[in-house]
Order: structure tokens, then C-alpha cells, then sequence
């Protein structure tokens, strides 16, 4: 009778960890750059979906979401690195893609998810052990795989900027940044 209230806290508990540490995130990103911050926040997310994914208990479940949910830059720095790596005319599809695999994500996942749980049940041959004590086990462990691809793939790309320059970017110049210092000039740390 009480499973909505509960699935919905457990699913809501990420949302509070992100909240809590949204603007710390970005104030690290802007002090250390957005490409080491993007590289911790997916090692993060990597730890917390291994963590979930060996939870004996609803208490350290929701724990291990609220702490994923601290560890959670990733989408607010990939939506800030757009206009980094994009021409100003491409950024709306840059942040079309970030959006939409975003969504993708959300719909995807859990459907996988529900698919890879108990996979004693549908593959006894090949899983036992641990896999049968944690059944959440392999969707998390999967999660976490990515998101260390992820991590691999940020660190094989080369910076758009060298770590910690200082961009000065042009921005649309209103009629009064003529007048005013420091008006039409946007300086980010990269």
C-alpha cells in the first residue's frame, strides 16, 4: 500500500542531493574548470550507481541516492560547456542533444534496469553468487561501467581551452554597453 511513497522518495532522494550542491558545483567549475569537475561528477555518479547497486537495506538506498545526487555536476556542466565547443549559431542543437539524450536516459534506463534486475532468474548459467544476493546488482554495475566510459571518453578528448584559461568571449552588445565598463564581455574559466 505504501509502495508509490516509497519508490517516489527513493526516486526523489537524487533530486535532493543534486539541489543541495547545484550551485557549489558550479562555483568548483568555475574555480578548477568545467572538464575536471565534469570528470569528478562522473567518477561520482560512478561510485554511487556500484554503491546502490550492493544496498542490503531501503535506508542505504536512499542514502546512496542523496549521495549520488551530491555527486551530480554532469548535465549542468555539459549544458555550461555548450557554448564552449559550439559556434553561437549551433549552440540551440548542442543543447538539443544534451537535452535529448537526457530524456533518452530517463525513459531508456529504467526500462533496462527492469530488465537486468534478478539476473539469477534469467541467466542462472552465468550469474550466481553476489549477483543473486544483490539483484540490482548488474543494472547499477552497468551504470557505473558507463559512466567510467564516460570519464574515458572526457579524458581522451583534447580541451577545447587548456585547463584553468581564462576565455574572453564576445556576447550580444546592448546600446547601453557602450557606456558602462566591462558590458559585452564575458569572461569564463574553462
Amino acid at each position: 500500500a505504501h509502495a508509490g511513497y516509497y519508490t517516489g522518495f527513493l526516486a526523489s532522494a537524487f533530486m535532493i542531493g543534486r539541489t543541495a550542491t547545484a550551485f557549489l558545483w558550479g562555483l568548483a567549475a568555475d574555480r578548477w574548470g568545467k572538464r575536471r569537475v565534469l570528470i569528478l561528477g562522473l567518477l561520482g555518479q560512478a561510485f554511487g550507481c556500484f554503491w546502490l547497486g550492493l544496498a542490503t537495506n531501503y535506508t542505504l538506498a536512499v542514502v546512496c541516492r542523496v549521495v549520488t545526487g551530491v555527486l551530480a555536476p554532469v548535465i549542468p556542466v555539459a549544458k555550461a560547456l555548450i557554448p564552449l565547443l559550439t559556434t553561437k549559431d549551433q549552440e540551440h542543437r548542442g543543447m538539443s542533444v544534451v537535452i535529448g539524450m537526457w530524456g533518452f536516459g530517463l525513459i531508456v534506463g529504467p526500462a533496462f534496469g527492469g530488465l537486468l534486475a534478478y539476473p539469477c532468474r534469467f541467466a542462472p548459467e552465468v550469474f550466481s553468487g553476489i549477483w543473486c544476493e544483490r539483484p540490482f546488482l548488474l543494472p547499477f554495475f552497468l551504470v557505473g561501467v558507463l559512466n567510467l566510459t564516460g570519464v574515458v571518453a572526457v579524458l581522451a578528448m583534447k580541451p577545447a581551452h587548456s585547463q584553468g584559461e581564462t576565455v574572453v568571449r564576445e556576447v550580444a552588445r546592448k546600446p547601453e554597453a557602450d557606456t558602462e565598463p566591462g558590458r559585452g564581455v564575458s569572461v569564463e574559466k574553462v
